[in-house]
């Protein structure tokens, strides 16, 4: 819309919405905003206030025509005049509308639209019409006959790019319209031609064929063709066709000589082929009737040899001669015959006449090997006794169309079922679409055909069927649609199904709809009060009503179904629901399945309903609706989005609570680990000094107790020794000295002994990047698991793998120990410690074991 005033616009943006909800709505308040919407916006309808500052309507239609942009546009404006508003309308408005009466814009746009689309169907109709004009003088121009329109003086009116080639071959002349066609014709034919055409004049239609031969000896024949052309019944022309018959001509002279070799076909059948005077000698046979005589006798029959020899057995000689009399008498007939010898096989045998004048002088035999033939005809017979079984045993009435002949069969289901004499339903098709009710034997035989043309398999359909009282039955039919190799339909087979029983129960299913639709309407006025979200359901599930705060969520989160949902199985939308909420779909289902049975009184269940927007959470309580007895129930879903943020908030404040505490416990850990350590180094290392020193002094001055002193020397010796690895392995390294890849390789170094190997892998390691907190929790973790390992594994092979991967710091300990059940509850606290380090900083720690299976520690800590 190109309005100025923002008001005057959302007045007509409500109002269409009102009409049309699914309208889309733009405003232009300059001329820049209005050609940039005209070019990205591309609208259906134009809406223009007549004045704009620096800017009109008169000026916007301007441009409008310039870009000959085919849609409505309507002045929606103040006061005019009707000077200037039939003005308007001539320059190319639709219609003008005054904003003080608006109400008349829905049916001016309405009107307008409705024109515009008639227009278009009419510029539509004459392209098509352009277009078929086109086709057929593309079809008389690419005709491969040459046609020529003559008039009353024979003068030419039109031809074809073929007449040049086809009907004026014998001259070198331009053809022309204007000019006549004697012009072209040889003048020792002119005389002919000009008799020919007198009798098109007279209404005859004239056809022959006629061979011209070129200067280099090529032969063609033409076939023409003169027709009388009438206008008003008046002969007022004669249209002249000529065609290449060339190919016609050598296909019949080509018959001539396959009759020649006809003799040569006779011989390399596999038919067998004879004939036999009236005293039963042979008169002719073929190869393939040689063939078979040498395989049963192992000798030839020649001409004049007696039939009936000996070759066959006693039988066979009586039915042949018999046979052979039958045809000496007159009789064509075909009879089969079975032998075993030399092969079992099938014959169909054919005997003839033969003739000279009125006179039978012998019998012409054709036999045929049909063996497969019987044997198909065998599988057909069972086929068809399998068939005959299948319908006996259905209820379903079964039915056979020959779409050649029209002929259709039914089985007895169709009598019974419908209450017809087989006396008085003929074979004919009428017996089926003349009993179709004839509200539906349109639509049923629209489909049929569609099907057909689509060359579908199949079809399906819902109709009404008349039985022999008239009244009718719903019924679901099928058919099965078989076509050539021409993809011609010739034959269709299928079923018809009695459903009358499920549409009565879907009207009484309707009705019962009907009434509880009536109860919720009683109910709306409350319903509407409430801010949750209700929907009342009847006694099977289906939402009859539904509350306004259910279409204000419904409406602001897209819905696009019919009327709210309402008449849809709200059991069948929760259960069916898909994707990671199908468990909890087929719950919601069951728990309100049982109140609608009486088995609960009340159905609660929480869920978040989580959009782009906005993060909410839903209760949904279904409880029982009751009026005299129990019929139906209601569907609360109440907003909690503000109790769950607040219960999410206190949880999140004990978890960083809990963190903090872990933490804290830790670095006590650490620092009296630490004290421990110095107390260690500082206190009794220094103390066991001194007494070394003194027992040496001893040592050297008394030499009564020097095995005693000697033996006490060593043993502090190793106690010192033993104080300082202690103290070595509970003291942090300093990171800053040593750096955290030479601290974990002196941790390794520390666990390292004859009986174990340990690998360490820190090639990926980013130590700069890792914050010193953590560089701690990753080393006292190491270090726990292998001093673990040390205690339990019996390991002699151990891996460490560290690194950084992004704002990731990854650390794997593998080893080949006897491994534990890591299902069972654990009561030391090495690996709790372990847990409780690598969650104080938002990490993980996932142990894998299994007995015999050694044991891998995977930990993940984030960096930041």
């Amino acid at each position: 819309m190109l309005e100025d005033n923002a008001a005057d616009g959302e007045i007509v943006y409500r109002l269409l919405k009102k009409e049309n909800p699914n309208i889309n709505f733009r405003l232009s308040m300059t001329k820049s905003s209005y050609l940039n919407d005209l070019e990205e916006f591309g609208p259906d309808l134009i809406l223009a206030d007549n004045s704009l500052p620096q800017f009109s309507a008169t000026e916007a239609l301007d441009i409008f025509k310039q870009k000959s942009i085919q849609i409505p546009f309507i002045l929606v404006t103040g006061t005019v005049s009707e000077e200037f508003a039939a003005n308007i309308i001539k320059q190319g408005a639709d219609d003008y509308v005054l904003k003080d009466r608006l109400a008349r814009l829905p049916a001016a746009i309405g009107a307008a639209l409705k024109n515009h689309r008639s227009e278009r169907e009419k510029n539509e109709a004459r392209q098509r019409l352009i277009q078929s004009e086109e086709s057929l003088k593309a079809i008389f121009d690419n005709s491969s006959e040459g046609f020529i329109l003559l008039d009353e003086q024979r003068v030419i009116r039109a031809f074809n790019s073929k007449t040049k080639e086809i009907v004026l071959v014998n001259t070198t002349e331009e053809i022309a319209i204007g000019k006549n066609i004697l012009d072209y014709i040889e003048e020792d034919r002119k005389a002919q031609f000009k008799a020919t055409t007198e009798k098109i004049f007279q209404g005859e239609t004239i056809q022959y064929d006629r061979l011209f031969t070129n200067p280099t000896g090529i032969m063609t024949w033409i076939n023409f063709t003169f027709n009388p052309v009438k206008k008003n019944n008046i002969i007022n022309g004669i249209c002249i066709a000529g065609r290449d018959i060339t190919e016609k001509k050598i296909a019949e002279q080509q018959q001539e000589f396959d009759r020649n070799n006809l003799h040569a076909l006779i011989n390399n059948t596999h038919d067998l082929m004879w004939s036999v005077s009236r005293d039963f000698k042979l008169i002719t046979a073929n190869q393939a009737f040689d063939e078979m005589i040498m395989l049963m006798s192992g000798q030839t029959y020649k001409k004049g040899t007696n039939i009936l020899s000996n070759i066959f057995k006693e039988d066979q000689i009586e039915r042949y001669k018999k046979n052979y009399e039958r045809a000496f008498n007159g009789e064509s007939f075909t009879e089969l015959e079975y032998n075993k010898d030399p092969v079992e096989f099938w014959s169909e045998i054919s005997f003839y006449p033969l003739y000279e004048g009125k006179t039978v002088i012998g019998t012409a035999c054709f036999s045929r090997d049909i063996t497969e033939k019987k044997k198909a005809e065998d599988e057909i017979k069972k086929s068809n006794e399998r068939f005959e079984m299948v319908v006996s045993a259905t209820n379903d009435v079964i039915w056979d169309w020959d779409l050649v002949t029209s002929k259709i069969w039914w089985n007895k289901n169709y009598y019974s079922h419908f209450g017809y004499n087989r006396e008085d339903i003929g074979s004919d098709i009428s017996s089926w679409h003349n009993r179709i009710h004839p509200d539906d034997k349109e639509r049923v035989m629209l489909e049929i055909r569609n099907s057909a043309e689509k060359r579908e398999d199949c079809w399906t359909l819902e109709y009404r069927f008349l039985k022999a009282n008239g009244t009718p039955a719903f019924v679901l039919g099928c058919g099965y649609i078989l076509y050539t190799n021409e993809n011609k339909p010739f034959r269709m087979v299928g079923a018809m199904t009695d459903i009358t029983s499920r549409k009565n129960a879907e009207q009484d299913l309707k009705n019962s709809f009907n009434e509880k639709q009536a109860l919720a309407q009683r109910m709306s006025s409350i319903l509407n009060t409430i801010p949750a979200n209700i929907a009342l359901l009847d006694a099977n599930g289906n939402i009859v009503d539904v509350n306004g705060a259910w279409k204000n969520f419904a409406a602001s989160n897209g819905f696009t179904g019919n009327s709210y949902a309402i008449g849809d199985n709200y059991l069948v939308l929760t259960r069916d629901s898909g994707g990671s909420d199908e468990k909890d779909g087929k719950l919601v289902a069951q728990g309100i399945q049982d109140v609608l049975k009486n088995k609960v009184d009340e159905f609660v269940f929480e869920y978040a309903c989580h959009s782009p927007e906005a993060i909410k959470w839903f209760r949904m309580v279904v409880t029982p609706l009751k009026e005299k007895e129990k019929s139906g129930a209601v569907v609360m879903h109440i907003d909690i989005s503000q109790i769950k943020r607040l219960e999410q908030e206190r949880l999140q404040s004990k978890i960083n609570e809990r963190m903090n505490i872990t933490r804290a416990m830790l670095q006590a850990q650490e620092q009296e680990k630490n004290q421990l350590g110095r107390e260690l180094h500082d206190n009794i290392s220094q103390l066991l000094a001194t007494i070394k020193m003194k027992l040496g002094f001893c040592l050297a001055h008394y030499e009564i107790g020097i095995p005693i002193v000697k033996d006490c020397f060593e043993h502090v010796e190793e106690a010192i020794s033993e104080t300082r690895n202690l103290s070595h392995r509970m003291v942090i390294p300093r990171f800053a000295d040593t750096g955290f890849k030479a601290a974990l390789n002196d941790l390794v170094t520390n666990y390292s002994h004859g009986q174990r190997i340990i690998t360490l892998n820190s090639s990926g390691l980013e130590e700069e990047k890792i914050p010193a907190p953590i560089k701690e929790t990753i080393y006292r973790i190491a270090q726990e698991q292998l001093n673990n390992i040390e205690k339990y594994a019996e390991a002699t092979k151990v891996n460490l793998f560290i690194g950084t991967e992004g704002d990731i710091i990854n650390m794997i300990v593998s080893d080949n120990g006897i491994g534990f059940d890591s299902k069972k509850t654990r009561t030391g606290i090495g690996i709790t410690n372990i847990l409780n380090r690598a969650e104080s900083y938002k990490g993980t720690a996932k142990i894998i074991s299994a007995p015999g299976k050694g044991c891998r520690l995977l930990i993940e800590i984030p960096l930041n």
